[in-house]
């Protein structure tokens, strides 16, 4: 138990220190060559501390606190350092430098002062390249430091001790068995004569009662608090459920540990518990507030006296079974840890701890076999009406219950072969990984609910948000789902830092490693960290925002108020759009620290990818820019490709949208564009041409058809005067005159409507004016030629007859 408080504070302590790292004290960074010299004997010390094979576990753990510490400095000073050398360097160039003997001689004071900066940029690039190496050092004595640890960790799990059922260690029991009695009866008797002596006979039975009576009134507290949190929530909403798991657990283990803190402060403020014993109180309170809170979770979440509140659907009876398996487990667990620690203060021997260990192991593993497999998710009705099956989504019962008996066959199985430290380790860790899976799903199910509390729909918190904040509905909404997600993300990574903790990864390993991916490591010669990484993709969005900003006020405010076609706004919102990306990019680069040269190399790289697989892309994205530039093709233009006709809708990186009449959208790569064949119909300006075609018979007068023509265009009024519309003979054929009416108008966008205007016109005029010849008469089918058509079929028959019966 008092192993597992630790690593639970390990774990906190990593969180603290990562997020709080900048707020607290550190030392002041070593400034000078003299200091840095004294922190490279002191870490060559401790390098050679570290190499030695009886070094502790406590030695290794302090010495790597102290590490960390020089590391944090040793990099304040080299970023301190490096500024300043550059700053050196900038000067020393200025001054330019010193001249040969041929050229004239410089002056005294100036070959002074470049002799004082190349000195000064010495001592500066020396402290920098002295600084870095130390931080190396001590990054790497923190490596070996955290190996070392693991390999004790491992050393001490693994070594191999008396097996449960070897008759030789229960009869080393039965040696040492009345000497460990009789030095349990001396702690004993020393406990009871201390407490008579501080408070005499009557106050040590007065405090006895005290104590008894203190758990009975927390365990009464308890109770009532349990039955006041069921008063209040009166519906089982997604909400409820967690909170009133969340305070059964609060009350199961805040008032039980109230107790025995008042009972350990007040044992220990007497003096009535022996040093020897404070350890055996500790895990004694400390392991009833251990139960208390497994029993809270258990009601909580498994609700066995309230179904609808149960928060993992099992059936009543498993809930039940649940709750008194996990308090069970619980309280043999605690006598466990209290027996081992009860035989580290009385001094028992060796037999004695391994035998008690190993049947602590052997009853606890027993205990959660038979609950694994009595687990089932269903009732013995629902699999005598459907079978046995698994639900859907909850695949995951069947992955623990496979884990949960791995776990437990190597725990007996090590405990058998005499591994019982590797044993006992694999229990606590049972039921440490089902303690923080049970808090991470309570926790989880507690922030997607009250998520959804705060964003319900008809809520007034959703309201007060949308007021303050100014943002939809919709993406409040989003918001909320993106908070669940990084809450859940945070949770699980607490949970994995708290499950692996007692794994010998150490929390200080964890945090070294998030360590160095915020603040930077090196390879080569880049240093990549998540803190740049991040500034340069904050720098990037920042000016694709503000490319974005500015592109909007240019086509909302600005380019309305002049005189620039469609096309030419679009091309300087494009091009302006693509120079904010290219800038954003450099700048962004630039913060990551990229010089020239790597840039040079990365693009190097680029080229050869682009000779093999992107020939395609990049050739469709520079005739997009000759799009732009040569304004050929314009968003608004009317164009012809192939058989597609239609507008100009946007011309993007890749490829061009067109608009069709059928509002349908052709996507062409802008290379068919510059390569291909196109037909612009507004290239040089919008007018268009207008053709009315008119065949009419021989006999009508073609200079009254050409008037009529004629007069039906110049009355309408977007038929352009200038050129005037004109009438065309095209061709006299032997039956008809094909005339043609030519005009135009000065928008090509109305070129279909007038062409249906003037047919509409010239068909009414051909109608009214007579100018059509009336149709000939149709032959009437008369009753005289009927009976003509009968005559001739009477007589065909009798011929057709002889044919077919031959």
């Amino acid at each position: 138990m008092k192993n597992r408080i630790s690593a639970t504070a390990a774990a906190f302590a990593a969180l603290l220190f990562l997020f709080c790292a900048p707020l607290r004290a550190q030392d002041p960074p070593p400034n000078g060559r003299t200091q840095l010299d004294g922190l490279r004997i002191e870490l060559d010390q401790i390098e050679a501390g570290v190499d030695k094979r009886d070094v502790s576990d406590a030695h290794l753990a302090a010495t790597r606190r102290r590490l960390e510490e020089l590391a944090v400095s040793l990099r304040g000073t080299a970023d301190e350092a490096a500024p300043r050398a550059e700053t050196l360097r900038a000067r020393l160039k200025e001054i330019g430098p010193k001249p040969d003997d041929k050229g004239p001689p410089e002056s005294a004071e100036l070959g002074r002062e470049r002799e004082e900066r190349e000195k000064a940029l010495k001592e500066a690039d020396d402290t920098v390249r002295l600084a870095r190496r130390l931080a190396v050092q001590a990054d790497q004595l923190i490596a070996a430091i955290a190996d070392k640890r693991r390999a004790i960790f491992t050393d001490h799990l693994f070594h191999r001790t008396s097996s449960i059922l070897s008759p030789r260690l229960w009869m080393d029991v039965a040696m040492d068995l009345p000497g460990d009695a009789a030095a349990a009866g001396v702690i004993l008797r020393d406990a009871a004569s201390r407490a008579t002596e501080r408070v005499g006979v009557l106050g040590a039975s007065a405090a006895f009662v005290a104590v008894l009576i203190v758990l009975v009134l927390a365990a009464a507290a308890r109770q009532v608090a349990c039955r006041f949190v069921k008063a209040k929530l009166h519906r089982p909403t997604a909400l409820a459920m967690p909170l009133s798991a969340l305070a059964f657990a609060f009350a199961g283990f805040a008032l039980p540990g109230a107790a025995g803190f008042l009972v350990y402060q007040a044992a220990t403020g007497l003096g009535i518990v022996p040093l020897r014993l404070e350890p055996v109180l500790i895990n004694i309170l400390g392991g009833l507030a251990f139960i208390g809170l497994v029993r809270g979770l258990a009601d909580g979440i498994l609700a066995p006296d309230r179904p609808t509140w149960r928060m993992v659907l099992v059936p009543n009876d498993t809930a039940e079974h649940l709750v008194r398996v996990a308090t069970g487990t619980a309280v043999l667990l605690v006598l466990g840890r209290t027996v081992e620690t009860f035989n580290q203060a009385i001094a028992a021997g060796l037999p004695l701890t391994l035998a008690t260990r190993g049947i602590f192991v052997a009853v606890i593993a027993l205990t959660i076999a038979r609950q694994i497999r009595t687990f089932r998710t269903h009732t013995a009705e629902d699999v005598a009406a459907f079978g046995s099956y698994v639900p859907k989504g909850r695949t995951w019962y069947g992955l623990g219950r496979i884990a949960a008996w791995l776990a437990l066959v190597a725990a007996l199985g090590a405990a058998l072969i005499g591994f019982l430290a590797l044993a006992s380790f694999l229990i606590d860790q049972i039921v440490w990984t089902a303690l923080v899976g049970a808090v991470l799903v309570l926790l989880i199910k507690l922030v997607d609910a009250s998520i959804e509390a705060a964003l319900a729909p008809d809520g007034k918190p959703l309201l007060l948000l949308q007021t303050s904040v100014g943002l939809s509905r919709k993406a409040l909404q989003q918001a909320g789902v993106l908070l669940s997600g990084f809450s859940r993300l945070f949770l699980g990574g607490l949970a994995v830092l708290l499950v692996l903790a007692p794994w010998g990864v150490e929390s200080g390993d964890l945090l070294f490693s998030l360590r160095s991916a915020v603040f930077g490591f090196t390879i080569g010669d880049v240093t990549i960290s998540f803190a740049t990484v991040f500034s340069a993709v904050a720098v990037f969005v920042i000016g694709i925002v503000l490319t974005r900003s500015v592109q909007r006020w240019l086509k909302v405010r600005f380019l309305p108020q002049t005189e620039m076609d469609a096309g030419l706004k679009n091309s300087v919102t494009t091009g302006l759009g693509y120079v904010g990306f290219i800038a954003a990019a450099a700048i962004s680069m630039s913060s990551l620290g990229l010089s020239l040269d790597k840039l040079a190399i990365v693009a190097g790289a680029l080229s050869v990818g682009i000779g093999f697989g992107l020939q395609s892309i990049v050739n469709n994205f520079v005739s997009g820019l000759i799009l732009l530039w040569e304004r050929s093709i314009r968003v608004g233009d009317l164009v012809i490709v192939g058989s597609d006709q239609g507008h100009v809708r946007r011309i993007n990186v890749r490829s061009t949208e067109i608009d069709t009449f059928d509002r349908a959208t052709v996507i062409v790569p802008n290379s068919n564009l510059v390569s291909g064949v196109v037909k612009n119909r507004v290239y040089s300006d919008r007018t268009s041409r207008v053709v009315v075609a008119l065949p009419l018979p021989r006999e009508v007068d073609p200079d009254r058809v050409a008037a009529m023509l004629r007069e039906a265009a110049e009355h309408h009024p977007d038929v352009m005067e200038d050129p005037p519309p004109r009438v065309l003979l095209k061709t006299i054929g032997g039956s008809s005159l094909d005339f043609e009416l030519v005009c135009f108008v000065a928008d090509v966008d109305v070129a279909v409507r007038v062409t249906s205007d003037l047919n509409f016109v010239i068909w009414r005029r051909v109608q009214g004016d007579g100018l059509l010849p009336p149709p000939p008469p149709r032959p009437e089918l008369g009753v005289e030629m009927t009976r003509e058509v009968e005559v001739r079929l009477t007589r065909a028959r009798p011929e057709r007859e002889p044919e077919e019966s031959r």
